[in-house]
């Protein structure tokens, strides 16, 4: 064998390497999904209404989640399940090897889950870092999977709150009066009292470890 001939060998070898690691990097080499192209979605920990793990689509835009996964709140995507690959959100543009596919891993966090009347006057929301405001809604909003978080709950427009000394507040508004009513569980300690700088608010601080449960009524 001559050296040009040893050189096309090597060439060769590397090339079939190459194409190798592109395949498992891409998925090429998991059967399930062989011979599919676009984009498969993994519920890392998640299940769809019909109990699959994951589900499939051609789109390169990206889709909404499709899992559920106990109490845990759905973030966002990421091309790993462990979240340090690239995140997507739904909507976000993706692309795919023309013969084959890319996966999103669903990310997955705790919450903050309130019972909310739809007809409650007052608006609640978590004060995250920096003193960011973000609307508390059916679904939950995530937390950290332990620590201390805050709620900010305001009444209607020129409402003034009262603590009435049982853990509930009662807000007046002209001639319109109503109550607050909050229970949090899963919660290691809780404080909640009029704002100091604001008696249109009721603050609560709460620290906590997991998923928090609760209900809120402002009637």
């Amino acid at each position: 064998m001559n050296s040009k001939t040893i050189i096309v060998a090597v060439i060769v070898v590397i090339a079939v390497v190459a194409a190798a690691a592109v395949a498992l990097g891409m998925g090429g080499g998991d059967d399930e999904n062989k011979g599919f192209v676009g984009v498969v979605y993994e519920g890392n920990g998640g299940e769809t209404y019909s109990g699959d793990d994951t589900f499939r689509m051609t789109s390169d835009t990206v889709q909404r989640s499709q899992f559920t996964n106990g109490d845990m709140i759905f973030t966002g995507w990421n091309t790993k399940a462990d979240g340090t690959g690239t995140d997507y959100a739904q909507g976000d543009k993706i692309s795919y090897p023309e013969h084959g596919y890319v996966k999103l891993y669903a990310q997955w966090a705790y919450g903050l889950h309130l019972e909310m009347n739809l007809s409650d006057p007052c608006s609640y929301y978590l004060i995250e870092d920096g003193a960011d405001l973000v609307p508390i809604t059916m679904n939950g909003v995530p937390l950290p999977s332990s620590g201390t978080a805050g709620m900010m709950v305001l009444g209607p427009e020129g409402t003034v709150w009262a603590e009435n000394g049982d853990g509930t507040f009662t807000g007046t508004n002209g001639d319109t009066t109503y109550k607050l009513v909050v229970e949090l569980q899963g919660v290691d300690y809780l404080d909640a009292q009029v704002g100091t700088d604001n008696p249109g608010t009721v603050v609560i601080l709460f620290s906590y470890s997991g998923n928090v449960h609760g209900s809120v009524y402002c009637n």
